[in-house]
């Protein structure tokens, strides 16, 4: 129906700008033969006020002259060239101006008939919910005509990334996010879950179509399965990246001062001592705090640290030893304890017995999510800031780990995985 008026609208539109063109081609050809004759005593402003006074002569004297043929030529080119104009095959792009420079882009309303193309999307009519429950993909919305847009994982479309914007209470959750969770039946599925309601509401439909259900829960660590992002570390440099990303969630990494990068250093060094020198089960963030609440930093009366003693210990060309030796170990010695102080501050939260618990050790592993069927609900809270360092490790070693995954099956996961990551930008 609205397609119908649409063009009941451009029609009229056609008509209009062909009846505002009529009178130009009418002078044009009334002029012609003064044009070829090169006659110029013409007074141009009466000829053209007497043209548009009687158009239904002039239109007649023309028709009955020699001009007859090239004046319907030009009139049936000049109706192509409107129509043609009003459905462009190709679309306008759309623009957005800036204050300095305009900004074009592609994006434009779907037509039905342009993304019903083959392997594109499956379009199935609302009616046919059997129809619906078989066709395993993403639901990206309905057509006025009832029809069910659904993109499979095979579509030909180039990917499938979605971003979806509306306000608080637009049913963004309700109409995209729940209906996705339950429609992707042969992927493995990562959804954040601010409030717990998507978590609630698909539990056990998603241990009935077969996944195992998974919940890393930031807001409530006692009600969580658990990570440890020590257990991620696969070469060395990892251990930098994964203290970079502690130390820059609790001071401000735009000011790296002497006492961020003093933090970073020493935090780094502890890092590769504890995944060098402690069982796997040991490797922990406790089991850093527990090294340095073992081991002074201070100088005794005998100016001997217990710390550079653990460390000299290791063999020569050790990589925690070296890291020590060029960081912590050249500080001066009114400022070590400084350093500790403030390193100790910034992991103050994994002091917490539950943080401590929660980051004991992996009840699965990112790895999973590319071979096998997981559903992984994250729990984060859109107000409490606390865990951010935590939370941005967990999605920066997800991806690191599913690419290294991917990377070993021709850029492939075994498993394909859905990522519904409501309220992320939060």
């Amino acid at each position: 129906m609205a397609k119908k008026k649409q063009e009941q609208v451009k029609l009229i539109i056609l008509v209009i700008l062909y009846l505002l063109l009529l009178p130009v081609t009418l002078i044009v050809f009334k002029l012609l033969p003064f044009i070829i004759a090169n006659d110029t005593n013409i007074e141009l402003s009466t000829f053209v006020t007497t043209i548009l006074k009687h158009p239904i002569n002039t239109f007649l004297e023309i028709i009955q002259s020699t001009y007859m043929i090239p004046f319907f030529i030009v009139q049936i080119i000049v109706l192509i060239v409107l129509f043609v104009f009003l459905h462009p095959t190709k679309r306008q792009p759309f623009e957005v101006v800036g204050k300095t420079n305009p900004v074009h882009g592609s994006a434009y309303w779907g037509e039905e008939s342009e993304i019903n193309a083959p392997k594109n999307v499956h379009l199935i009519p609302e009616k046919s919910m059997k129809s619906i429950l078989e066709s395993d993909g993403l639901i990206l919305g309905k057509f006025p005509s009832g029809k069910v847009v659904i993109q499979p994982e095979d579509s030909k479309i180039s990917n499938r990334n979605i971003f979806v914007v509306g306000g608080p209470g637009s049913f963004k959750t309700q109409s995209y996010v729940l209906p996705n969770v339950v429609n992707n039946r042969n992927t493995s599925i990562v959804v954040t879950d601010p409030k717990g309601e998507i978590y609630e509401l698909t539990n056990e439909i998603k241990k009935a179509q077969g996944f195992k259900t998974v919940v890393i829960n930031f807001k409530d660590f006692l009600r969580s399965s658990r990570y440890n992002p020590l257990l991620y570390i696969r070469k060395s440099n990892d251990t930098n990246k994964i203290a970079n990303v502690i130390v820059s969630a609790k001071n401000d990494p735009k000011r790296k001062d002497f006492w961020f990068n003093a933090q970073l250093s020493l935090l780094n060094t502890l890092i590769k001592y504890v995944y060098f020198e402690y069982e796997p089960s040991s490797r922990t963030i406790e089991g850093i705090l527990d090294f340095l609440e073992e081991f002074d930093p201070r100088y005794n009366e005998e100016g001997v640290s217990e710390l550079d003693e653990q460390f000299e210990r290791l063999p020569d060309g050790h990589e925690a030893k070296r890291s020590y030796y060029l960081g912590f170990r050249q500080a001066q010695s009114e400022a070590r304890p400084n350093i500790v102080i403030s390193l100790l501050t910034t992991l103050q939260d994994f002091v917490d017995k539950e943080v401590s618990e929660f980051t004991s050790t992996n009840d699965f592993f990112f790895e999973e999510l590319g071979t096998s069927k997981i559903c992984l609900y994250v729990l984060i809270s859109p107000l409490d800031r606390t865990w951010d360092g935590l939370v941005n490790l967990f999605f920066q070693q997800m991806f690191t780990e599913l690419y290294f995954l991917g990377d070993k099956h021709n850029a492939k996961l075994p498993v394909p995985l859905v990522m519904l990551l409501d309220e992320f930008v939060n």
